[in-house]
């Protein structure tokens, strides 16, 4: 198997759907009927696994093996618009979908969801199965309010591929200043109430992967604003829309040196800096330099047209005026992502397949067990 021989080597969530969705998918989805399950915990991170993973191998006991864990590597910037596109299509940001050879595809819309990018994941996960020559593909995002149209899809036995995702430890997590151990005990009350009554009625001959697009980091201290003309990012990522080295941005300031207060003449601490090309961004929106937090660190961007003086003036509005300044956040969620560290990049992929079809992972007393043949073995 393609997965086989991917081992010892990370993988990235553009490596999802070839090196283990599909491989799986040809080994175990044999019958008309049966359906694979995508299972997308929106943010959910490598601890927030071992938060769930428990209450998950009891609503699939007696029905599914736990074959493999396997850990991903998100794109960057670990934001969900880029995360997500990358791990529901194969595909790098920069990258286009091409049409497959049947042709089901119609071409209008294809060119316009490459237009579009990432706005409407759920169409850009259609052309990408079918570029896998899966068709019938269907994906929901889960709130209160449409439990009824999950369990119909859940039950719809014509639907080969159903893609679920749940927000719960995104929500969360963005909207808190609690600790994560606070938080997790509150994702389990909500996985009692509303997850595990709709995934105990997935078919047990049923193929389910669980995993996630990217995770998140605690933000601590004060923001570093940074003052840049025309960009776009969030607390953990910024984008440059000029053609010059970062290290130029400093040398071009010397004009100003004595004009700017103290904190400002400082190269940025805890920011890492990457060519659009080297990670695979597009630079159809002008970006062409990215810039992503590291530790805990956490950004404020602000536009900045003034600074109009000395190699300023030639540069043009589009140049990135730079101007790190540590000061205050205005009340910061206590988590966030897009950056570049492990809580963020390292994610969770679990695959369970059909019960005596691989190797069952059980929790009894505590303890974890293992077993060939599906029944299983008694923890001790």
């Amino acid at each position: 198997r393609k997965a086989e021989s991917a081992k010892n080597i990370p993988l990235l969530v553009t490596d999802f759907l070839d090196v283990l969705f599909m491989p799986f998918y040809e080994e175990y989805i044999r019958t008309p009927t049966q359906s694979a399950f995508i299972i997308l915990f929106d943010g959910m991170r490598w601890d927030g696994w071992n938060a769930i993973k428990t209450r998950m191998l009891q609503t699939f006991w007696g029905k599914f093996a736990l074959e493999k864990t396997v850990p991903l590597l998100s794109t960057l910037p670990t934001t969900t618009e880029f995360s997500r596109r990358a791990l529901i299509s194969g595909l790098f940001p920069n990258e286009s979908i091409t049409l497959p050879a049947s042709g089901v595809i119609d071409q209008s819309d294809l060119s316009r969801q490459n237009r579009e990018g990432v706005d409407n994941w759920w169409k850009l996960l259609s052309f990408a199965f079918a570029k896998r020559k899966i068709y019938e593909v269907q994906a929901i995002t889960v709130h209160e309010q449409n439990l009824n149209q999950l369990v119909q899809l859940i039950e719809d036995a014509e639907v080969k591929v159903k893609v679920i995702n749940f927000t719960l430890f995104d929500h969360k997590l963005h909207n808190s200043k609690q600790n994560l151990s606070t938080l997790y005990e509150e994702v389990l009350v909500n996985f009692d109430d509303i997850i595990q009554p709709c995934l105990e009625r997935i078919p047990s001959d049923s193929l389910v992967f669980i995993l996630s697009d990217h995770g998140l980091i605690e933000i601590k201290g004060k923001a570093q604003t940074i003052l840049l003309a025309n960009t776009e990012g969030n607390k953990r990522y910024f984008g440059l829309k000029n053609s010059w080295q970062y290290s130029d941005m400093f040398t071009s300031f010397s004009s100003l040196q004595g004009k700017l207060p103290r904190q400002s003449r400082d190269r940025p601490a805890n920011i890492v800096f990457f060519d659009a090309d080297d990670i695979k961004m597009p630079r159809s929106s002008g970006i062409v330099q990215y810039g992503f937090a590291t530790l805990n660190t956490h950004l404020m961007t602000k536009g900045a047209s003034a600074f109009r003086e000395g190699d300023f003036e030639n540069r043009g509005e589009n140049c990135a005026s730079w101007f790190p300044i540590v000061k205050p956040s205005s009340q910061p969620g206590r988590y966030a992502h897009g950056g570049i560290s492990m809580q963020e990049m390292i994610v969770p992929c679990s695959i369970f397949v059909p019960k005596g079809k691989g190797q069952l992972e059980l929790w009894q007393n505590g303890k974890t067990a293992r077993g060939q043949d599906g029944k299983g073995l008694k923890g001790s």
